[in-house]
């Protein structure tokens, strides 16, 4: 049996993104997956959208931001390995498999950082100049580097 895959999102009135973000998890052709949403009590149709996918493990409540949320999340999560996903992110597809054969192959990896391409709310690509950089690096990653440049991108 393969490793369980843990996904949280954290969200709080983003019925803009969330179902694209659900929706991404729910094409990766990847078995053995849970999807955590922890939602900071949205006052859009946030928890309308969750709603519609009974696969969910979600909860709606206020919290103090996306580092509350995430926690609860991980309280809330029961496989080995974590997957942190804003609600306004999507995950191309293949990823799930690729990270799960990643850590099965090698136990020694205990945390992985992905290329990541950034998109305006129009779904337009920009910023395609940092996002080159920041792979450039990711790609020549070592401890010494990641002390003085900045290169792993952050949750939205």
């Amino acid at each position: 049996m393969s490793e369980k895959i843990s996904i949280i999102t954290g969200v709080r009135n983003g019925e803009r993104f969330i179902r694209q973000t659900i929706e991404s998890v729910l094409n990766q052709n990847c078995s053995n997956v849970e999807h955590i949403v922890v939602d900071g009590a949205s006052t859009d149709g946030t928890v309308e959208i969750l709603k519609s996918y009974p696969h969910l493990i979600w909860k709606s409540e206020p919290d103090k931001g996306q580092g509350e949320a995430i926690d609860k999340g991980i309280k809330m999560c029961s496989g080995t390995i974590l997957c942190m996903l804003p609600a306004d992110d999507i995950l191309l597809p293949g990823s799930l498999n690729l990270v799960r054969n990643i850590f099965e192959a090698d136990p020694s990896v205990k945390w992985m950082a992905g290329k990541c391409r950034i998109f305006d709310n129009d779904g337009h690509e920009i910023r395609k100049w940092i996002t080159w950089y920041k792979n450039i690096l990711l790609s020549h990653h070592s401890f010494p580097l990641l002390l003085t440049e900045c290169y792993l991108s952050a949750m939205s």
